[in-house]
């Protein structure tokens, strides 16, 4: 992708001894893009992302050996885009074969508008010197409020689409099988069919449980689970432990294993109205277990962390055309497992009163017959850390 882009973000924290409220607005923006590096850059695409959520959190009731915490989370998301498929050289071609309606180029897109909002309930109970409990209560909603397609060149009926992609699979007459004279051409963009289910909503429940045990002067553990409902695909039970050794003030090692899922999102459910690709509402949550060994050192101002982690991930969610429940378009179906396994090195030192210089190593790979290197990356960052946050009695 080619600039122009402008991004824009602002926030404000404001701070009292029980309470504490953060909102954030992130706007990005980028036109005159092109997709395919052989073409130029071409006017009239474009990208608009918009991002505000406000956080508000507040400590209810505080003991000496004891805190409940309630908390609100509020997040909006719109995006909006317009990109060029084919040229109006290319259309008119089709439209002299009697495939297309109109001459103009092919200018599809997508709008989106998604609000999240979440609810938690936040209990800690200290027990002596070397013993914390912890339970949370969470409900959360995610309403997709519009998710349309918006087009130049409108189908009723995107099933009609079919004969032609059976044709590109297997060899057929392109001529007789891919007519798209049915396509009602529009000459301007107009919001069209929903490409997801607008208006449908993801509920979830979730209640958690932990448990911080110090075992000796230098040693941790802590156990927990976490309980979720969610109204997509039922509930899920997932643990997590951990054991933390600090021989030395500078030195941590930390041993960690957790269970996680990933539900189907709603497009991978209920997508439609798309002639490349459909959900199934048939498809599997996607599960995984991960154990992660740490190593922090601490060597003046300089502070550095080694991970090592490996995951393997159940019933992997991916697209396929091979069994597809809802035709022949390829779809979502659960694909097997993958293991996932690396080491992550990130160093953070401070060189001034507000200034962190800081810089980190990844390498990954993925398998699950043999290995296959994944990503290797070098990201460095300096940052200036000023606080703006107010505080009052």
């Amino acid at each position: 992708m080619e600039d122009p882009r402008e991004s824009l973000t602002a926030q404000i924290a404001l701070k009292t001894d029980s309470g504490r409220l953060d909102a954030r607005l992130a706007r990005f923006n980028q036109d005159d893009f092109y997709v395919f590096t052989v073409t130029p850059s071409v006017p009239g695409n474009y990208y608009r992302a918009r991002d505000a959520s406000l956080d508000f959190s507040h400590r209810s009731r505080e003991t000496e050996s004891s805190d409940l915490t309630a908390a609100t989370h509020y997040r909006n998301i719109t995006h909006e885009s317009l990109v060029e498929v084919l040229p109006g050289e290319a259309m008119r071609v089709f439209h002299t074969l009697g495939w297309t309606p109109g001459t103009a180029r092919y200018w599809p897109g997508v709008v989106v508008d998604q609000t999240e909002l979440r609810l938690s309930l936040i209990g800690k109970d200290r027990i002596g010197d070397g013993q914390e409990l912890a339970a949370a209560a969470t409900f959360r909603q995610t309403r997709l409020d519009k998710t349309l397609n918006q087009n130049n060149y409108e189908s009723a009926d995107t099933t009609r689409f079919l004969p032609c992609i059976e044709a590109l699979a297997t060899g057929d007459s392109l001529r007789s099988k891919c007519n798209f004279a049915h396509i009602r051409y529009s000459d301007r963009v107009i919001e069209s069919s929903d490409f997801a289910a607008t208006g449908d909503y993801r509920r979830i429940f979730g209640l958690s449980v932990q448990d911080r045990l110090r075992l000796t002067e230098d040693l941790q553990a802590t156990i927990g689970a976490r309980l979720d409902w969610n109204s997509g695909v039922g509930a899920t039970v997932n643990a997590r432990a951990a054991l933390v050794y600090s021989p030395a003030s500078a030195t941590t090692l930390k041993l960690m294993c957790g269970e996680a899922f990933r539900a189907p999102t709603v497009p991978e459910l209920e997508l439609e109205n798309n002639p490349d690709l459909v959900g199934n509402p048939d498809v599997d949550p996607e599960r995984a277990r991960t154990l992660e060994v740490a190593w922090l050192q601490t060597l003046g101002p300089l502070q550095t962390t080694v991970t090592g982690y490996y995951t393997r991930i159940f019933d992997k969610i991916q697209r396929t055309r091979s069994s597809n429940p809802r035709g022949l378009r390829p779809t979502f179906e659960n694909g097997g497992d993958l293991d996932l396994f690396g080491i992550e090195i990130e160093t953070q030192a401070k060189v001034a009163i507000q200034l962190f210089v800081r810089a980190s190593y990844s390498h990954g790979f993925r398998s699950r017959q043999s290995p296959k290197e994944c990503q290797g990356t070098w990201p460095f960052s300096a940052s200036s850390t000023v606080p703006m946050v107010w505080a009052w009695a």
